[in-house]
């Protein structure tokens, strides 16, 4: 016989608990009444994540450390760091921390901390809500803050040395009820992430300074000093050459001035040996002696002969020996002296009459002075006045040993932002004379387009410094500036 058995129809409506029903039971998902699509949105909706959101090409100007993307990020809802349930974008630390890349090139940009280490630069996101002052209504404000980390690993602000274009990317927090599938895929770049692009750029780098190079990614370095030391020692050591080069010369010219003005007080000097006996004098059968000071010794002599014998002179030209190389006058014997002179007079009163062209010439050289002999002193004074400026110059040259020509060079390592380079004090070149080279890293710069030179402010013919316009230098630059001194000419 079948057993009895209730029916569902006998069963009322809401008899039935959940303790009538066996933990092991099976029951369908369709014998459920459960909302599955509102329960799944709820708890999606629950559910935060922060991302990273990328923009591109936005260009900050050099000497600016805020940059500012209201027009970017107006309307965004402004959220913290904590609580982790509030959406919208992240405005304060840690989590508003901004990533940074140079757009051209997509590297990290990177400056140096007090020990020269380089320290990559990031932003951080602060956001000024609205306000209301006094009815006079000042609109939110959205700026990225740049920074980098000294050597204590302390945040300190920096500014761009040069005008330059970033992407950057900013922290905000969904809930995943709301993104998309391509939600996690507009990434370019993350913090800390290692791209091809900066490989490349190191294996460039390497390749540059080594030429052939093996990257074996322990870090550390190949060489025993850096470039950059090796760099300083080597202009160290050519500043130091040239240092040595240049007192060499000073040395020497100091030398050569001393010989000058001793020569010429021993040009000077009456002490035996000095003076007259300085001075060599060509070979002449007239004379004897081979310096000036014994020719005036032998003339000197000859006219205290003179003086004491001039009897015996006289009684000897009475008489011709021989006759003369020419022969106009001819060897004979006169009784008197008397008869000697008139011989002479009878010959020259011949030979005058032939001369009468050269006395036209002498007429003529007389030119427009009384006598020749006025013409003669004439030129003796303009020969003494020649003379007084040659002993002027060569008094100036004794007295003041004057570099006429002085070539020089200035090395500077900038530190980053010049715009300008200045000289020594006391130092200069001539400006507008081609006297001045500028070399930056080793590039001759073109005057005019590179640079301008900046004249002393006393002195506008003379040139001090340069001047690249709004042209900036990058820390480290090396720049030579080489120059040439042309002292002021005296004049005669």
């Amino acid at each position: 016989m079948p057993f009895v058995k209730i029916r569902g129809a006998q069963i009322q409506d809401q008899t039935i608990l959940n303790r009538h029903i066996a933990d092991n039971a099976q029951i369908h998902e369709s014998k459920l009444d459960i909302d599955w699509e509102g329960h799944y949105h709820e708890a999606l909706s629950k559910k935060k994540v922060v991302d990273y959101v990328q923009v591109s090409n936005q260009q900050i100007e050099a000497g600016f450390s805020i940059l500012d993307v209201t027009s970017i990020l107006s309307g965004n809802n402004p959220t913290t760091s904590d609580p982790l349930d509030a959406e919208g974008v992240i405005i304060n630390a840690p989590k508003n921390k901004i990533i940074v890349r140079d757009f051209v090139t997509g590297d990290p940009i990177v400056t140096l901390d007090g020990n020269g280490k380089a320290k990559e630069v990031f932003g951080r996101l602060v956001y000024t809500p609205e306000e209301n002052n006094g009815g006079n209504i000042i609109p939110e404000k959205w700026e990225v803050h740049f920074f980098y980390k000294d050597e204590n690993n302390q945040e300190v602000p920096y500014s761009f040395a040069e005008t330059t274009t970033i992407d950057f990317q900013y922290a905000k927090r969904f809930n995943l009820d709301v993104v998309g599938e391509m939600f996690a895929a507009n990434e370019k770049f993350v913090e800390g992430a290692a791209d091809a692009t900066a490989h490349l750029n190191i294996q460039q780098i390497a390749k540059d300074l080594y030429a052939n190079f093996q990257l074996n990614r322990d870090g550390n370095p190949t060489l025993q000093k850096p470039i950059q030391t090796q760099l300083l020692e080597e202009i160290d050591r050519a500043q130091q050459e040239e240092q040595r080069l240049e007192n060499l010369i000073i040395t020497e010219q100091t030398e050569r001035q001393q010989a000058i003005t001793q020569l010429i007080q021993d040009l000077a000097s009456t002490v035996s040996g000095k003076g007259a006996s300085l001075i060599g004098v060509e070979a002449n059968a007239n004379y004897t002696g081979t310096t000036l000071q014994q020719v005036l010794n032998d003339i000197a002599s000859r006219l205290t002969y003179q003086e004491q014998n001039g009897g015996a002179e006289v009684e000897a030209t009475r008489s011709r020996d021989n006759d003369t190389q020419n022969g106009y006058f001819v060897a004979n014997q006169y009784n008197t002296l008397e008869e000697r002179i008139n011989s002479i007079e009878e010959v020259a009163d011949r030979e005058f009459a032939e001369h009468d062209a050269i006395k036209a010439e002498v007429e003529t050289a007389r030119s427009s002075f009384n006598n020749l002999n006025e013409r003669l002193v004439s030129v003796d004074n303009k020969n003494t006045e020649q003379d007084n400026r040659l002993t002027e110059i060569e008094n100036y040259v004794s007295a003041e040993s004057v570099k006429f020509h002085v070539h020089k060079k200035h090395v500077y390592i900038a530190t980053g932002g010049e715009t300008s380079i200045q000289l020594p004090n006391g130092e200069y070149f001539q400006i507008g004379e081609d006297t001045l080279d500028v070399y930056v890293n080793g590039a001759l710069q073109a005057k005019g387009l590179n640079y301008v030179e900046v004249a002393d402010s006393q002195n506008p013919s003379i040139g001090v410094g340069v001047d690249f316009g709004t042209s900036q230098l990058a820390v480290g630059d090396v720049i030579v500036l080489k120059y040439i001194n042309n002292n002021p000419q005296k004049t005669f």
